[in-house]
């Protein structure tokens, strides 16, 4: 049996510049899991979501919003035809970015997690779960035209970018994070985080292989990492932890759905992508 004891979340965590002050918690949102986890005996929740009917929804919550990702030119065909807007989960859309720049989906997972708080906490904030979504992994929070980064998708696909640039250029993953992560987290807490992450998806993989909850800096690089053949693996194994811990990125219908129309209006003449 392996326990996992308290492993707290301490890291703030701010939507860039959309959210001024102190995030309020939930009463058990300073525990990533929880204070003593048995993880050989996680229960998989079912997730309670509400659908709405196709006539009800306005707002129309999208996984690349400003419909970036056909402007890139990106690898992986599954991008092509506007499918990350409504036809992946979010599950999908994490593993997809990963494997578009041969980057590890624990190290994406744990950076969402530093970042955003979208695993743990959720729909449970007042009222800024959009922008978090928007911004799933805080990249470009420090540049004027952040715009440019704006979608789950699209924040997703330029970590994993980002990434990939700054190990060409030489950068240990360490230096890597702490020159993309700013303030948003600190390494201790990344690599807390990362360890849980790991430890799930090595057990529920299906692969004949095992990864280091602590790698190298290589390891933080490229240890799981995605390929055509192991893609569906990896987005079952990302969805089962989703499961685990409550997260609302469990939905697969999440980007099919309305946006919450008092944080961001994506319906509206004026839109914040509009400025391209």
């Amino acid at each position: 049996m392996v326990v996992l004891t308290g492993i707290f979340w301490y890291a703030s965590a701010m939507a860039g510049n959309f959210y001024i002050g102190k995030i309020s918690r939930s009463n058990n949102s300073e525990v990533l899991f929880s204070q003593s986890i048995d993880v050989d005996n996680v229960r998989i929740g079912k997730v309670n979501s509400k659908s709405k009917d196709s006539k009800e929804v306005v707002n129309e919550r999208s996984g690349d919003p400003c419909g970036l990702l056909a402007k890139w030119g990106l690898v992986l065909d599954e991008w092509k035809n506007d499918n990350a807007k409504h036809e992946m989960s979010p599950a999908e859309i994490l593993v997809l970015a990963t494997e578009e720049n041969d980057g590890n989906v624990v190290t994406m997972l744990a950076k969402m997690q530093i970042a955003q708080r979208l695993i743990t906490d959720g729909q449970k904030w007042n009222g800024d779960f959009e922008y978090r979504l928007l911004e799933s992994m805080s990249y470009g929070g420090n540049q004027a035209d952040r715009y440019r980064w704006y979608g789950y998708a699209p924040n997703m696909v330029g970590e994993s970018y980002q990434n990939a640039l700054e190990e060409s250029r030489g950068l240990t993953f360490k230096q890597t994070f702490l020159k993309s992560t700013d303030n948003q987290g600190d390494w201790h807490a990344f690599k807390q985080v990362y360890a849980i992450c790991a430890w799930f998806i090595n057990q529920h993989l299906g692969l004949q292989t095992t990864y280091r909850t602590i790698p190298s800096s290589s390891g933080f690089y490229h240890d799981f990492s995605v390929t055509s053949e192991n893609r569906d693996k990896y987005v079952q194994a990302v969805q089962l932890f989703f499961e685990a811990v409550g997260s609302p990125l469990a939905d697969k219908e999440l980007f099919k759905k309305s946006g919450t129309s008092s944080i961001i209006n994506y319906d509206a003449s004026e839109k914040f992508c509009q400025c391209q």
